[in-house]
């Protein structure tokens, strides 16, 4: 038996949306200092180099044991309400990511 309750689509949080260069060394970035949103949209720009993502404190960093996104992907990944800081670490160069908080599938 499927519930019944439906989805909300992804509702951005408009202009908190920040375009990092990943590097292979990992760096973090604020993106929901007041710990409101429960979801992100990232988008791995390059065409070629895997990134690494996650969210968490300010001293989060990402690891290759962390989520993947694919080369020229785009994914809505939730994250815990009191993360407040982003992650990414690439596998080479520097690609750039898209990331933007918000509510919603």
């Amino acid at each position: 038996n499927m519930s019944s309750k439906k989805e909300q689509a992804f509702g951005p949080t408009w202009g908190k949306g920040q375009t990092i260069a990943s590097a292979v060394t990992t760096a973090n970035v604020v993106i929901d200092a007041s710990g409101k949103q429960e979801n992100l949209v990232v988008t791995n720009k390059d065409a070629s180099i895997l990134v690494y993502v996650a969210t968490g404190s300010s001293s989060v960093t990402a690891s290759t044991a962390d989520y993947l996104v694919l080369p020229g992907t785009q994914v809505t990944m939730s994250k815990n309400l009191d993360h407040t800081h982003f992650a990414t670490i690439s596998a080479s160069g520097t690609p750039s990511i898209h990331v933007i908080p918000g509510r919603g599938l």
